[in-house]
């Protein structure tokens, strides 16, 4: 026979029991599993107790709680022993779940919303706000066939060479004192950041525009554009159905184009990443080769431009990088916050002061190296900063990094 389903007045009951066996304190801990056990231990499925008067209820309850609550002659755990370590195990469990870095491909449109709402950060429809127009006399812009490729990383590097000569097309210079572009997919721990409930957010992107010479680790954070490549389902199956050897299958009835509420939980998580980590409000590009999705911070704003055509979207990219350009040379390989305007700087320092908690590592290097002797404070200092790298490789600075790569 199944067991008796309790209801909330019940397990009210149970509670008030309760307060006259165990500590006021104790009480907390049984939450709605634990009183409805409780009463199952009690009244077992007998269906009969669901007629019981509440003065038979209470006079069973009682008497029959503190019988449960009393260790027994064997000294065996007791129930609310029990009910302590199970509670106690659970809490350890929500914690590491909460400490366990969560991939920006994993978070959840409620991650999103939670990040946004921490920023105090309002979407707002570019299109309808900011509407991109491309003057007369513009190149029009060239799509990207995505279908070409078995994966989105295996089209990346091809990828990160068209937006180079597109852009290219539209101005932006590239070489020594001026742009690249980057592959930045393969670092996959290139971000890192932790919300104020205490979950961090680990991950990369797939490319960015960053001044000549870097790293790509240290590119990552000097960017002004930034790319986050998604087949769409067509594409996926445009090469499936180009592949003989590859089996096909039906299409899963999604067609089109890569669209941003699709992917919108972890663009808008990879993005305040970005913020937190590079020295200009970046352009996030999500695309699929023939639609953008542009987005990029202002003030409290965050402008969202959907599905722009290749040309606005290359358009709009030039004319941010073209603005920068007069900050680098071959001997500034880099622009810096200060560079820009200072209105301009807000949503990074927000990202900033947010998002990227005090450094443990500077912590641990402050109160350790201080205290050991002079001459083995370097050889201290090291092995603190390597044991850091090992376990935390995202968080580290990337002048510390190549030092170790």
């Amino acid at each position: 026979m199944a067991a008796v389903e309790v209801t909330q007045a019940q397990r009210d009951q149970v509670r008030a029991a309760l307060t006259k066996v165990v500590e006021a304190d104790e009480v907390d801990y049984f939450h709605n599993e634990a009183l409805d056990e409780l009463w199952r231990r009690l009244f077992g499925v007998a269906a009969a107790f669901q007629k019981a008067t509440q003065e038979t209820l209470l006079s069973v309850l009682e008497p029959g709680l503190v019988g449960f609550l009393k260790p027994n002659a064997g000294g065996e755990t007791n129930l609310i022993q029990c009910v302590r370590i199970a509670l106690r195990e659970d809490r350890d469990q929500q914690k590491a779940g909460a400490a366990k870095p969560k991939a920006f491909s994993k978070a959840s449109s409620g991650d999103a919303d939670a990040l946004l709402s921490e920023l105090n950060l309002i979407e707002v429809d570019g299109n309808v706000m900011e509407p991109i127009a491309v003057p007369p006399g513009h190149p029009v812009g060239a799509e990207f066939d995505y279908s070409c490729y078995p994966t989105e990383d295996a089209g990346t590097p091809t990828f990160m060479d068209h937006h180079k000569q597109q852009l290219t097309d539209f101005g932006v210079k590239f070489g020594r004192g001026e742009y690249e572009a980057y592959d930045l997919h393969t670092n996959t721990s290139l971000y890192s950041i932790t919300a104020a409930s205490g979950r961090q957010f680990n991950g990369t992107v797939d490319g960015s525009i960053a001044p000549y010479g870097f790293f790509p680790s240290s590119a990552g954070r000097s960017s002004a554009v930034i790319f986050i490549h998604k087949q769409s389902d067509a594409q996926k199956q445009a090469y499936r159905d180009k592949k003989s050897e590859v089996p096909k299958c039906l299409d899963s009835g999604s067609s089109g184009h890569v669209k941003y509420e699709t992917h919108r939980a972890r663009t808008v998580t990879a993005m305040l990443a970005a913020y937190a980590y590079n020295e200009y409000p970046v352009i996030i590009d999500l695309t699929d080769g023939v639609a953008h999705h542009l987005l990029q911070i202002r003030g409290n704003y965050l402008y969202v431009w959907e599905t722009l055509s290749p040309q606005q979207a290359y358009y709009k990219q030039a004319d941010v990088l073209k603005s920068l350009a007069g900050l680098l040379s071959e001997k500034k390989l880099r622009f810096t916050l200060e560079d820009i305007p200072e209105e301009m700087q807000g949503p990074v320092k927000k990202a900033r002061s947010a998002l990227r908690p005090v450094s443990g590592l500077r912590e641990q290097l402050d109160s350790v190296v201080p205290l050991m002797p002079l001459e083995d404070r370097f050889e201290c200092a090291h092995d603190i900063i390597a044991s850091w790298v090992q376990v935390q490789p995202q968080a580290m600075p990337s002048s510390v990094m190549h030092f170790f790569e």
